[in-house]
């Protein structure tokens, strides 16, 4: 059997793992995308990543992003900002990944594996857990949150079919209503130039909506959210979706996009447009827009909002899973 060998990798080295089109890695969640993962660290990580590649004659078959504290390791991220994460492999080298992974943490003294937050097809779950239960590791999974997320028709008559009578006539009554009130625009900001001042309208809406929010917008959070829409726009990932009614940004929605799926990521509202429901107008023409773009699925991420399960949103139950590496 080849040896494999385990590398520390850079944020630099790792960009360049993930840009390579010969790679067979699985980047499953965008939440481990190099540019993530720096925006991160650069804004709340401390010391040193230990982003661990593992090489089969010098090329990648896994990577394991991790912070090791201790005699644990965990997934760089957390989660106020990163809604689920995840290892990154071709799911057929996932074992080999996972034992030379496996094998390297214990010279160095680490006997956990603390990990959250997985979906259900995540390759830690899909893969990695049945690796481990055969090595006779102890796994532990529990359920800790869920995120809402729909499946993406091709039409917007086909979703609003999608939806329960209720909520379609919901729907259609709230946009006849801001039809025959206001003078309105749905627009899209996803270039660089005008991103500057487009994240501080959203900032500006973000804090004015409701005092958690204000208190949740403060520094480095602000930091982070420059840096990683500037790294989302130079990917070409970045849509900012904004309402404007009478002129006025009443409502925006910050989306990116990875493998086919439109992410919802935060949004704001101004109150005083509360009655036209501009909060959640602004999200349902950010789907018509992600079908209109040829997007597969819109996920609403995590959080219990009820006008997730009003657009349609079904609930992806995420896990946390310990693993004992000894």
């Amino acid at each position: 059997m080849m040896a494999e060998a385990v590398t520390r990798e850079t944020f630099d080295s790792l960009a360049a793992i993930q840009s390579d089109p010969r790679s067979p890695l699985r980047w499953s969640s965008p939440f481990v995308l190099p540019l993530w993962l720096e925006a991160w660290w650069r804004s709340f990580g401390r010391g040193r990543p230990d982003i661990l590649a593992v090489r089969r004659r010098g090329e990648p078959i896994g990577v394991a992003p991790l912070m090791i504290q201790g005699n644990t390791a965990r997934l760089i991220g957390d989660v106020n900002v990163c809604d689920h994460l995840d290892v990154i492999t071709a799911p057929e080298e996932a074992e080999v990944f996972f034992q030379a992974l496996c094998d390297h943490l214990r010279l160095r003294g680490v006997h956990r594996l603390d990990l959250e937050l997985l979906r259900p097809d995540s390759i830690v779950l899909r893969e990695i857990v049945p690796a481990a239960r055969r090595r006779g590791l102890t796994v532990e999974i529990e359920p800790k949150d869920a995120s809402l997320e729909l499946a993406l028709p091709g039409s917007w008559e086909s979703y609003l079919k999608m939806l329960t009578g209720k909520q379609r006539h919901e729907l259609r009554r709230k946009l006849r209503r801001i039809d025959q009130t206001a003078p309105h625009v749905f627009q899209t900001v996803s270039d660089q130039e005008r991103l500057a001042a487009a994240m501080e309208v959203f900032f500006k809406l973000f804090r004015s909506n409701r005092r958690d929010k204000s208190d949740f917008m403060q520094e480095p959070m602000i930091t982070f959210f420059k840096t990683l829409s500037q790294s989302l726009a130079e990917e070409d990932r970045l849509r900012l979706f904004f309402l404007e009614v009478r002129g006025v940004p009443a409502a925006a929605a910050m989306c990116f996009h990875h493998h086919g799926t439109m992410y919802l990521y935060n949004s704001a509202y101004d109150e005083q447009y509360q009655s036209l429901s501009a909060g959640i107008l602004c999200k349902a023409l950010s789907i018509r827009e992600s079908i209109r773009s040829g997007m597969k699925v819109y996920d609403l991420l995590r959080g219990a909002e009820t006008y997730k399960r009003h657009l349609g949103g079904q609930p992806v139950t995420l896990y946390r899973c310990t693993i004992e590496l000894r």
